[in-house]
């Protein structure tokens, strides 16, 4: 409307390793046997810089905390709203798909996802925001606001603990293990002196230990967890024996294959981005015909689709915004700092779930997106304010 861009100041890095990904994705075109579906992955990642800017170039008339704010609020309302209705399948419906039958007479939930691992993906990007957003409450209240701080605070945990109700209803590991290291890392960072940050996290650890010792963990959670380790025992599965129990595992070891066959043939950029069920006929094992879409490992199908290179470019983006996000811990107050904790909460669940899953689906993308916007936002008012005093 103001016939001008104005391009954040201090994203320079993340923009250059964010360009750097397309151009590989692009490269890998000229392999890609699917077009189509190559294109629409790029058309994914493309949104998920569209979304970004959206977010990081508010109009005159707001600020950035405003922005993040009601970024933020539409996160967690979108999030209440898709662990409603989780819960509502899980256990008040009655009835669900067979296949998603648990404990003898409840329902994984899965929202409006149609499958429980993006659905628990996507709650555990939020939840460690809300977590975040409610600590920076906390340290930034005053005697003026003390009340209507006591009101949000409440609502946040609120929300926090409906959430948390859904990803464990959703049943999903993945999901799991990526908030524990989520809050792992969240816990580490909180303090400011690293020291007092390690003392807490050991005596988590402690509790954590105790509580599967002594029997205080729900035996069907603790069943769920230890059987995961299976996930991170790789092996060669040709010709393995297929029985009910080992199936799920079997069949994400037999894509985790597939994939290396891909890179194997193509080292440098890959079958073509988007292209892993294309390619998968001419790597597939024996036993397993059928294409899962993806390799449900974020790390190989990249390796699989974009080559070394594209892995590489991707890590290198993550690592930048986990770098620009630290700064921020480091040199931010209040509300702003407790963001940057959920950021780095939400960013290391995606990169642990992404061990066993792929969430750039179900337009998960889209959100990831607007994480990426509230960082630049935050970053370009941590500039401003610099520059200001």
């Amino acid at each position: 409307l103001r016939r001008q861009v104005e391009w954040p100041r201090g994203i320079v890095a993340i923009s250059i390793s964010y360009a750097a990904f397309l151009l590989v994705s692009i490269i890998s075109l000229l392999v890609a046997v699917d077009l189509a579906a190559a294109l629409k992955e790029i058309a994914k990642w493309l949104q998920i810089g569209l979304v970004a800017v959206m977010i990081a170039l508010p109009g005159r008339d707001y600020s950035g905390d405003k922005v993040v704010k009601w970024i933020a609020a539409a996160l967690i309302v979108s999030a209440l709203v898709q662990s409603a209705v989780g819960i509502w399948q899980f256990g008040i419906r009655g009835d669900g798909p067979e296949h998603f039958s648990i404990l003898g007479q409840y329902f994984r939930a899965y929202g409006t996802f149609e499958q429980p691992n993006p659905y628990a993906g996507f709650l555990g990007l939020v939840l460690p925001l809300i977590i975040g957003l409610g600590i920076g409450t906390v340290a930034s209240w005053t005697s003026r606001k003390h009340h209507i701080s006591i009101i949000f605070l409440v609502v946040l945990v609120i929300a926090a603990l409906v959430v948390s109700c859904a990803v464990r209803m959703s049943w999903s590991r993945g999901a799991w293990l990526g908030l524990a290291v989520a809050f792992t890392v969240m816990l580490l960072f909180l303090p400011r002196k690293k020291v007092v940050g390690l003392v807490i996290l050991s005596l988590v650890i402690l509790m954590g230990i105790i509580a599967i010792n002594s029997g205080l963990m729900p035996a069907s959670i603790e069943q769920r967890m230890l059987g995961f380790t299976e996930y991170f025992q790789f092996e060669d599965v040709r010709g393995a024996h297929i029985t009910p129990d080992r199936f799920a595992v079997l069949e994400r070891m037999a894509h985790w294959q597939a994939a290396l066959s891909m890179a194997n043939e193509s080292p440098w950029i890959g079958v073509g981005t988007g292209n892993y069920a294309a390619a998968y006929p001419d790597h597939a094992l024996m036993q397993w015909p059928y294409a899962l879409g993806h390799a449900h490992n974020l790390y190989l199908n990249l390796l699989a689709e974009t080559g070394v290179l594209g892995l590489i470019s991707y890590l290198g983006f993550w690592a930048v915004a986990l770098v620009l996000i630290m700064r921020l811990i480091s040199t931010s107050e209040g509300v702003p700092r407790g963001i940057a904790l959920g950021l780095l909460g939400a960013v290391t669940h995606l990169s642990v779930h992404n061990l066993v899953d792929k969430l750039y689906v179900n337009n998960v993308y889209l959100h990831i997106g607007s994480l990426i916007g509230i960082l630049v936002v935050l970053i370009s008012s941590s500039r401003s304010n610099v520059a200001h005093n």
